[in-house]
């Protein structure tokens, strides 16, 4: 049996749904806006491999033809190669130093080893093997009730013709 519900009842249910404005005093975590992702750098462990995670250039349909990009996440002592998929290594980015505003990194290439001091939302730019390579450390952003810190920084790699 259908029963009628009150209508101040419908109305206070109802009002549940409708956004409400925040407050500007409202903190970030209680908004649920999100928060920049900090690096938090992790003393090496020789033991534990190397735990950089990484895709291999590739095309994206928002670049111009011929502009690639590999995206990778790693920490302190990690290293990744820059290969297009199912190519010989390019060259190969290992961090060996760094923390939240700026990282250390070494390409290592066939021509020899070069040293880059990359800043945060910051690009550097290579030339290796015909071609310029730009090197970037963006900021992240992330829900603020969890994975506010990171032992692996994201770095974003481009290929350009």
């Amino acid at each position: 049996m259908n029963m009628p519900i009150p209508i101040a009842i419908a109305i206070a249910a109802l009002s549940l749904l409708v956004p409400q404005p925040l407050s500007r005093a409202q903190a970030p975590e209680k908004t649920g806006q999100a928060v920049r992702q900090r690096f938090v750098s992790q003393p090496q462990d020789p033991a534990g491999g190397n735990g950089a995670s990484f895709s291999a250039l590739h095309q994206l349909a928002a670049d111009k033809a011929g502009i690639l990009m590999l995206m990778a996440h790693a920490g302190i002592g990690d290293s990744f190669p820059v290969a297009e998929e199912g190519q010989p290594r390019i060259f190969e980015i290992a961090v060996v130093a760094g923390d939240d505003d700026h990282l250390k990194l070494e390409i290592r290439a066939a021509a020899g080893t070069q040293q880059l001091d990359l800043k945060r939302d910051g690009t550097v730019s290579v030339q290796i093997a015909g071609h310029k390579f730009t090197v970037s450390y963006p900021s992240i952003t992330v829900n603020p009730h969890g994975g506010q810190t990171t032992d692996k920084a994201m770095i974003l790699v481009n290929r350009f013709p």
